[in-house]
């Protein structure tokens, strides 16, 4: 495996994992996940929570999905075998936060939740070459029919080849030998390279060599080629880049750049 290059390491990928990560990634931290197990556990080792944890949950964005797999618990009944009751007891009502006191759940309903966000593009930068993860990744991917959302990308034209040769139903980012064809070559006969990407993800330069140019963004859009700048954090930069044309914009804050690139 690689070296992680991120602000914060969470290992555990469950609710508490999950849930940390995703408020993290809101305050603009890169996160890395380790997660021993491909899929989460199928049976529930949690069943209660409270309501500073409802607001918790609220805040990663699923807050009326968890009271849609969740009811509130009143009061807890515990009985013996001839249904005696030998413990009674319960916070009645709404907490402080506006969420019930206590509520009941299943906690791999509460997982799926978490880890499932059905109308989001995702970008994948594959990273690691050895061992190999084309395979594993595609195979993820597929399992969870989620190819048409998630754009995968590399420095390595060798990864990206191994993905489109698989069969990949999704889009894939070009290489790097990809994006130099694009800037060496005279347009003729970069229309008659057989370019199987659909995005160069650059940075506003490399060495002298700039690409925040409305010359480079409008030869990728003559190609049918998205354009997206990595990494930039500063808003007034990312609306540059926005009207000199580019598609998508790559950022390690989005907390601080999603409400500067919102439509006025």
């Amino acid at each position: 495996m690689s070296a992680i290059d991120a602000d914060v390491a969470i290992v555990g990928y469950g609710p508490v994992g999950s849930a940390l990560a995703i408020l993290l990634a809101q305050r603009g931290r890169s996160v890395t996940v380790l997660e021993r197990w491909p899929e989460a556990y199928p049976l529930p080792r949690a069943v209660h929570f409270d309501h500073e944890v409802g607001r918790i949950l609220q805040s990663c964005g699923i807050g009326d999905e968890v009271r849609s797999i969740s009811q509130p618990a009143d009061l807890y009944e515990w009985r013996n075998g001839a249904g005696a009751t030998l413990l009674r007891f319960g916070t009645p009502g709404d907490g402080p936060s506006g969420w019930p006191a206590a509520s009941m759940f299943n906690q791999p309903s509460l997982e799926a939740l978490l880890t499932t966000f059905p109308t989001t593009r995702l970008n994948i930068d594959i990273k690691q070459w050895q061992p190999p993860m084309v395979a594993p990744l595609l195979a993820l991917l597929r399992r969870h029919k989620a190819e048409h959302r998630v754009t995968l990308a590399s420095f390595r034209a060798r990864t990206l080849l191994a993905v489109r040769r698989r069969g990949y139903g999704g889009e894939t980012a070009l290489a790097q030998t990809e994006v130099a064809a694009l800037l060496a070559l005279p347009r003729r006969a970069i229309r008659a390279l057989p370019f199987v990407g659909t995005a160069a993800q650059v940075p506003l330069k490399a060495g002298p060599i700039r690409f925040d140019r409305v010359g480079f963004i409008d030869r990728c859009h003559d190609l049918g080629l998205r354009v997206d700048f990595w990494t930039v954090d500063d808003p007034a930069e990312a609306r540059r880049l926005i009207a000199l044309g580019a598609d998508g914009i790559m950022t390690d804050d989005p907390a601080r750049m999603a409400p500067a690139l919102r439509p006025r």
